[in-house]
């Protein structure tokens, strides 16, 4: 069962139009909460990041095909500021597929190893919320809508450490 699990996690991101919420409720309930959780955010993480280099590799060719660059340059203009927050922002709440946030990152212009900290990031929010929920809910008497927003405002305070962290090695750097 934990190798069926791994599969689908590791699918969802790429092709399985399954929302993770439903996925990690059903290896919570057939494996338990910390495996569920363990196997989930690996198996998300990398599936996530089979979709970004599929998607690194066919953008470049598709943005030179259809001449791209101009509309490409301003829509990463504006991701550029809040790059890091934008995307776990996506990534914790399903308001796109993880498809198309692996798709996208890539013509974004958010480089592989930023990409792959705010996806390990946020898989880990988003899916120890949802494998934890009771546990926290009970520890700290909060209902759902106030653990959303609890996941929420860890994302924000995560993201403005890492962006605080890469002003820091800006100045170091300069």
């Amino acid at each position: 069962m934990f190798i069926l699990y791994f599969i689908v996690c590791l699918l969802q991101p790429i092709c399985l139009p399954v929302p993770e919420l439903v996925t990690v409720v059903w290896g919570m309930q057939t494996l338990g909460a910390v495996p569920s959780f363990i196997i989930g955010v690996i198996g998300m993480v990398l599936g996530v990041s089979i979709m970004y280099h599929m998607s690194n590799k066919v953008s470049k060719v598709m943005i030179e095909k259809f001449h791209y660059k101009n509309g490409l340059e301003l829509f990463q203009h504006y991701v550029n500021r809040y790059d890091i927050l934008f995307v776990g922002l996506l990534f914790v709440v399903p308001i796109l597929p993880d498809e198309i946030i692996g798709l996208g990152a890539p013509l974004a212009g958010i480089s592989y190893p930023k990409f792959l900290l705010v996806a390990i990031i946020s898989k880990a929010v988003s899916i120890g919320m949802v494998s934890f929920s009771e546990q926290i809910g009970s520890i700290c008497s909060l209902q759902g809508w106030q653990i959303i927003m609890l996941e929420l405002g860890m994302l924000l305070l995560i993201s403005k450490g890492i962006r605080y962290a890469d002003y820091k090695k800006s100045l170091k750097e300069a």
